[in-house]
């Protein structure tokens, strides 16, 4: 549980005291804004929980697929941001500590996903956290403007 611990603080630690304008600046016409990243992880984040705590509870659970974002269209302010953004880390902790207390066969209950066979809640984790490494690695390009773009 300590990547999802590492990837709240490594997303706070690039968007904390953002400007306005910073925060949803594009690179690119075609790529997010660090934003526009975060309300991203966010909407994943949420829809995760609901897998887990339904794989949990419920037997062999039917999943729904996931619907498009729609935070591209509108971006938030940035008080709106961090306010939602400090509802995903508080989040965050709970789900680690509700991880920590599960047992070998909670971490094994399967649903039924749209794509992927024997979904557990183990796979759904390890989904979660490789799809914020990739978004983190853009956020840190565009941070750091490592593609030049900016």
């Amino acid at each position: 549980m300590s990547r999802l611990s590492d990837h709240l603080d490594e997303l706070k630690s690039f968007v904390d005291d953002l400007p306005q304008e910073q925060l949803w600046e594009r690179p690119a016409a075609d790529r997010w804004s660090m934003g526009e990243i975060v309300v991203h992880l966010i909407e994943k984040q949420d829809n995760h929980i609901e897998w887990i705590t339904r794989m949990i509870v419920e037997d062999n659970p039917k999943l729904d697929e996931v619907q498009p974002d729609q935070h591209a269209a509108n971006p938030v302010e940035s008080e709106l941001l961090r306010h939602r953004l400090k509802d995903f880390c508080d989040q965050r902790i709970t789900l680690i500590s509700l991880l920590n207390a599960l047992d070998d066969v909670q971490w094994h209950r399967e649903a039924i996903h749209p794509s992927i066979k024997h979904f557990s809640v183990e796979k759904c984790m390890e989904g979660l956290m490789r799809h914020e490494e990739y978004h983190l690695y853009d956020v840190f390009k565009i941070f750091f403007d490592v593609n030049g773009e900016g």
